[in-house]
């Protein structure tokens, strides 16, 4: 029987021990569910959610610098046996033990590893790729804190109290998220963007008519995305991601970025070039929200594509863009506005624009180098 050098603490009245065990031995004591039972509400558990196990597959499989934070488990005391060397012996049948926190981390190591194992029986590179990966997820460590419960009510109640420590929102998630390398360039677009500065809200989720912001991170970071792949794909492809992550190309996406917020916007009309002033009021940007979509995040995402199609791709000058975009009735109460009568890319009757993935925004661009080809005599191709 395996023993574990630990640490022990107190929390109230209760006792805890802190302490490290490899992922094989973690998968051999607290075996996953089987696949029947995953969608089950357990005596002391949630059912788990596959979604969220493979996004920690995936994480797992494509992150080699991965981290986790620790697995918690409940135990009976008589499953703990301590000596005076602050050690302690599992002394628990295999699945005794409960899971607090942490049951799909485990289904999603399970999973990878028996892919990995699938994988690695096989020939050639793929193989060895797969059995070194395999091989460096068996000796991988993880910190296990195991509290002490009483019995099954009083592990329950423990999973209810663990489960009210909210968890970080996605959006304070995503910020400090350096591994995501369109998040890396739009965090530097944020503290070197002219138009931009102290106009993108990283703790929301979406902005709301009254904002004073510009946009939330999520929305500079599709506009950031779609000048570098094109406004028709919602995420790139993996060759993508991995270029992504090159530190010149990152600096790429950041010029190109900053150079259409800061050096082309502003030529786009009067409000865009009042707003470039480092003085420009928070304000009045919330008030002139209310009036014109000029501001909102899909509408620059539009105006981003155009301009990193015409400019970026074919190295077409600017401006015929920009006076195409000084033209255009951008108004929420005029009934000719042409982001409804033209692009279609708003509804007409609730005036919500459509989703990210809707072809109009597609044909929307399409429309627009249609026009600005006609003029210059130029052609290129869309994405």
């Amino acid at each position: 029987m395996p023993i574990y050098p630990a640490i022990d603490f107190i929390q109230a009245d209760r006792t805890g021990w802190i302490t490290k065990m490899t992922i094989e031995e973690i998968l051999e004591l607290i075996p996953p569910r089987p696949a029947e039972q995953l969608a089950l509400l357990t005596d002391t558990n949630r059912p788990v959610n596959q979604r969220h196990v493979d996004d920690i597959e995936k994480f797992l499989s494509e992150t080699t610098n991965w981290a986790m934070p620790s697995i918690a488990l409940a135990a009976e005391r008589k499953c703990i046996e301590t000596d005076p060397k602050k050690q302690f012996t599992i002394n628990a049948p295999q699945g005794s033990l409960g899971i607090l926190d942490g049951q799909h981390r485990i289904q999603a190591m399970h999973n990878l590893m028996g892919h990995l194992g699938r994988v690695s029986s096989q020939q050639g590179a793929v193989a060895d790729a797969a059995t070194e990966q395999l091989n460096n997820m068996r000796g991988s460590e993880l910190s296990v804190v195991i509290y002490e419960v009483r019995d099954i009510a009083d592990q329950q109640q423990l999973f209810a109290w663990f489960a009210r420590n909210r968890p970080i929102e996605t959006p304070i998630r995503a910020k400090f998220d350096q591994s995501d390398p369109i998040n890396a360039v739009a965090q530097r677009v944020i503290r070197d963007s002219v138009m931009l500065q102290g106009r993108v809200n990283e703790s929301k989720s979406s902005i709301s008519g009254e904002d004073r912001n510009m946009m939330v991170l999520e929305d500079l970071k599709r506009i950031v995305l779609t000048i570098a792949i094109g406004i028709q794909r919602p995420r790139p492809v993996k060759t993508e991601t991995l270029s992504f992550k090159q530190s010149h190309k990152q600096d790429e996406m950041f010029e190109q970025t900053i150079a259409f917020f800061d050096d082309f916007l502003p030529t786009c009309g009067e409000a865009y070039e009042q707003l470039a002033g480092e003085d420009a009021a928070s304000a009045w940007l919330s008030f002139q929200r209310n009036g014109t979509y000029a501001f909102d995040a899909p509408v620059l995402r539009l105006f981003a594509n155009a301009w990193a199609r015409w400019t970026v791709d074919s190295g077409n000058a600017p401006e015929p863009l920009a006076q195409y975009i000084r033209g255009l009735n951008l108004l929420k109460t005029s009934p000719a506005n042409h982001l409804i009568t033209t692009f279609q890319v708003v509804d007409g009757d609730s005036r919500k624009f459509k989703g990210v993935r809707d072809k109009t925004w597609f044909t929307a661009t399409s429309h627009i180098i249609g026009i600005l080809q006609e003029e210059t005599g130029k052609s290129q191709l869309l994405r």
